[in-house]
């Protein structure tokens, strides 16, 4: 496989990436604007930031456990997981499960990245199919249904209270957008036959209190949401019950398969030997494998509110639920488990000085979002990375050596990774069921402009969707 990559690209949500030729217009004055990372001044810290506060996930907080530190690393094994993420916790499971010796090692803590850090959205998410009335089309939808239950079994298999919830609305940002979401929404319900209620505009205050959800939107009440931390964490006890062996801070540097078909893997803590070797890894690990540098590493930031009253809360929404706008930059906002605190994602793309400038500005856009809410305050800020490929695809395959490799959750993976994990291990156990439709069997295809590591074309792309989303054109 090779020695590993240096490179360390960031960037920012799907749409933004696939816009880099459309920029040009807009490019030299966003880089000069966007480039500077963006600062907040002590007078604005002081009134936007908690005394108390932290720069680690809400979702930590509230599950009231930090993912664990490292363990005894194992010599010889039958298999060797890179990531201790969603899939690689998945895989672990699977192949434990199955009678084999599995070490699972990670970089950081185990779920120290994306997984524990996300939004905790899963099921309703329909990328990638144009049309199921097609066999092609047909197996991918009967793959992400499976997805979905595959999740909420091994949810109640291992007895995970992943504080699972339901209810996504998606608001129209302009009253143009509107009318195309009813359209694209019929289609689609045609289609899927889920559930969704149609929010006119003169209903908008009343269902979700907000100025910048004025013009209506699509509600979907079937639509589910979970704490990722819990499941993270719900995961890892699983994986261990099941006879995995998971250890964190440990970092792969090399693989390389021996003479005797062995994989010779060397870490930052020493040598592991191995049958099978899979590398379950996205935003976070990717840029330092050779056959994942099309893998775009993709910033997105958080905050979570101080704790609000319930005369506020209930100001919000006629009952808690997400909310995403049809913004090209959306924003999102995710009622915490015990619906006392607003969580807040959005401003992908814009670089910071520090988590705590980061927060502040975040903490503004709640604020504008929310005006009835007074001067809220931000309690935790911090961001996450997901794994971006070019064509939106997960991919499963296996490079010339015979590593395994799995990545590319573009965002949308609290379903599907675990999914995927679970059949890459049934690949690496040589069983049939591994087969999938629902990740490519190649590497990812490169990415247009992005190379060298190099994220230089983010800050026009910025400038030119908050021109685009605000301008509406």
């Amino acid at each position: 496989m090779g020695k590993a990559s240096e490179s360390k690209a960031r960037l920012s949500r799907r749409s933004l990436l696939l816009g880099g030729l459309a920029v040009a217009g807009a490019g030299a004055g966003g880089y000069a604007l966007m480039s500077r990372p963006k600062t907040a001044s002590a007078a604005e810290r002081e009134e936007m930031l908690a005394e108390n506060f932290r720069g680690v996930p809400y979702w930590w907080d509230e599950l009231g456990v930090e993912p664990p530190s490292q363990g005894e690393l194992l010599d010889n094994v039958d298999f060797l997981v890179v990531g201790a993420g969603f899939s690689g916790l998945s895989a672990s499971r699977t192949l434990a499960a199955h009678g084999a010796k599995v070490l699972v090692v990670d970089a950081e803590r185990p779920f120290y990245g994306a997984s524990s850090r996300n939004c905790g959205f899963f099921g309703q998410a329909f990328e990638n199919v144009d049309d199921i009335s097609t066999p092609e089309g047909r197996a991918y939808f009967d793959e992400f249904l499976a997805s979905s239950a595959h999740l909420r079994q091994l949810m109640d298999e291992d007895g995970i209270d992943a504080a699972v919830r339901y209810g996504r609305y998606h608001v129209a940002t302009h009253a143009s957008h509107f009318d195309e979401m009813k359209k694209s929404t019929r289609k689609l319900h045609d289609s899927y036959k889920f559930r969704y209620d149609v929010i006119e505009p003169g209903e908008a205050k009343a269902f979700f209190n907000s100025p910048s959800a004025a013009q209506g939107g699509i509600f979907m009440p079937d639509a589910p949401f979970l704490q990722p931390a819990r499941l993270s964490y719900g995961n890892y006890l699983g994986a261990v019950r099941k006879g995995a062996h998971i250890v964190g801070n440990t970092r792969v540097v090399d693989i390389e398969r021996e003479a005797d078909g062995r994989f010779l893997a060397t870490t930052s803590r020493g040598k592991v030997r191995a049958r099978g070797v899979l590398l379950a890894v996205g935003g976070y690990g990717a840029p330092d494998f050779g056959a994942l540098n099309n893998v775009v590493p993709v910033h997105a930031y958080h905050i979570a509110t101080t704790p609000l009253t319930p005369e506020q809360m209930a100001s919000v929404w006629k009952k808690p639920m997400t909310m995403n706008n049809s913004k090209t930059n959306f924003e999102i906002v995710i009622p915490s488990p015990d619906a006392t605190r607003l969580l807040i994602c959005g401003r992908t793309g814009v670089r910071y000085e520090s988590t705590e400038a980061m927060a502040v500005d975040l903490c503004r856009v709640a604020r504008e979002m929310f005006p009835q809410l007074g001067e809220i305050r931000a309690a935790n800020g911090w961001q996450g990375i997901f794994g971006m490929t070019f064509t939106h695809d997960k991919h499963l395959f296996r490079d010339e050596e015979g590593v395994l490799y799995l990545t590319g959750d573009n965002g949308s993976g609290v379903g599907r990774m675990h999914w995927l994990g679970h059949k890459a291990a049934l690949q690496l156990l040589g069983l049939p069921e591994g087969k999938t439709v629902s990740a490519k069997s190649e590497p990812p295809p490169t990415f247009p402009l992005y190379f060298g590591g190099s994220d230089w074309f983010v800050p026009g792309a910025v400038a030119f969707y908050d021109f685009k989303d605000e301008f509406n054109f």
